[in-house]
């Protein structure tokens, strides 16, 4: 499945390339440097398009004209994936209350960690953790 959007600010920093910015529902966090697009804009993007955790989302790709495309896994298909919305409704935790999955707030990355337990991301070793959900997606 596939949901377009054009987002005029987004445009603004293509420069001639598509640029992906998930893949298989993390960040590819090299282009979110590059184009210093902030979690917060590019999350708003994504919750205007249905989109309720990054575990829904195969691919994302900013287009050169500044639309998103999304693809998503079917609702038989979806992971576990870090919320997109906003800050006050996912807190973050340095060591979480229960054992759970919990998701990255950098990259997306998600693991279960154990109750009272500091972890750091694999991916990127970030410290900030919050509950990953597995939600499929509803449109």
């Amino acid at each position: 499945v596939l949901a377009m959007s054009r987002c005029r600010r987004f445009s603004i920093w293509m420069e001639g390339e598509p640029v992906t910015i998930i893949r298989e529902g993390l960040y590819d966090l090299d282009s979110l440097r590059r184009l210093k697009i902030s979690s917060d804009e590019f999350f708003m993007e994504l919750r205007q398009q249905g989109v309720e955790h990054l575990g829904q989302v195969r691919l994302a790709i900013l287009e050169t004209d500044g639309e998103v495309s999304l693809y998503f896994y079917p609702a038989e298909a979806v992971k576990f994936g870090l919320s997109v919305l906003p800050q006050e409704y996912r807190p973050a935790y340095v060591r979480v209350p229960s054992s759970t999955v919990y998701a990255c707030t950098r990259c997306g990355n998600t693991q279960v960690i154990d109750a009272e337990k500091q972890a750091a991301c694999p991916r990127c070793e970030n410290t900030q953790w919050t509950l990953a959900s597995s939600e499929p997606r509803l449109r």
